[in-house]
């Protein structure tokens, strides 16, 4: 019954290009640690770019939460205008700046060092997931009108927009390799885009139904998308072939993997035995 629990578990030996679930291990306390201190579902999780032992968690709470994965502890808080609850969270490369959208469509601009916001821009239409390219000097906002923003940072004047899908696009990861990012749709379909001239290279067509959060490894090869299915895709971003499936018992609100590792930590709704909250990470060797 518990509620705003993000677990993390440290890299489990696996078999290659194998994900294994937790029910097919015994967790022991070693292998597992609980960060506690959400009082309502999280809702989006973010790494650390430029320090792999730091995560950053939203949730429906109407806060902002920083952690250290090694001490297990919060070492950061800030509570969002008006408690309004925060929805998509991107962190910048150079790890000084997190945006976070909330439900309002309003798009909050943090100081990490100073954690508090700076900025607040308010959009009259829908927006959800955002990301810098490598630089960070371009950001990408993804809207209900299925059109892909490309903005200057930090003065964010719009640059371009490409309508990418014929439905919402709800999620976005950038390829670390800065030449292609990939985006989520709500009529179920992953697509792959060349950033430079904006072209299409392939889609993703594994899940049946609205993709709420895709992210791509660190070092391009896979990509993992969660849905309101009850599995996360992983798949090889060059060849869009099926590397695993990943069985979950919620839909999955968030992945995300490791910025130096193939792991994937990932969150969702209440699962079906009431548990809520909780971040899940898994290791691919």
């Amino acid at each position: 019954q518990k509620t705003g629990v993000c677990c993390v578990w440290k890299p489990l030996t696996l078999c290659p290009m194998l994900f294994v679930s937790s029910r097919s291990h015994s967790l022991q306390n070693k292998d597992s640690l609980v960060l506690t201190g959400h009082t309502g579902v999280i809702n989006d999780i973010c790494w650390n770019p430029t320090n792999p032992d730091q995560l950053a968690t939203t949730a429906m709470d109407g806060t902002l939460r920083l952690w250290d994965v090694r001490s297990a502890q919060c070492i950061s808080r800030i509570a969002l205008k008006d408690n309004i609850d925060g929805v998509n969270l991107a962190w910048s490369p150079c790890g000084n700046v997190m945006t976070c959208g909330n439900k309002l469509n309003q798009l909050v601009t943090i100081d990490v060092q100073k954690m508090r916001a700076v900025k607040i821009i308010k959009f009259h239409y829908f927006i959800n997931e955002m990301a810098w390219n490598k630089e960070g000097t371009y950001f990408y906002l993804t809207t209900g009108a299925g059109d892909i923003e490309v903005r200057t940072w930090p003065d964010f004047q719009k640059v371009r927009q490409v309508n990418a899908h014929p439905a919402s696009l709800f999620s976005i990861s950038i390829n670390p390799n800065g030449k292609t990012l990939a985006i989520g749709s709500s009529d179920s379909l992953v697509s792959l885009w060349d950033m430079s001239e904006f072209v299409c290279l392939r889609t993703f067509g594994n899940l049946t139904n609205l993709v709420k959060t895709i992210s791509i490894s660190h070092d391009g090869q896979f990509i993992a998308s969660g849905s309101e299915d009850t599995f996360i895709d992983i798949s090889h971003v060059e060849t869009g072939e099926n590397v695993a499936t990943l069985s979950c018992d919620a839909t999955t609100n968030s992945v995300a993997w490791h910025p130096k590792e193939h792991l994937l930590a990932f969150g969702g709704d209440k699962d079906k035995y009431g548990k809520q909250g909780i971040v899940k990470i898994f290791g691919l060797k």
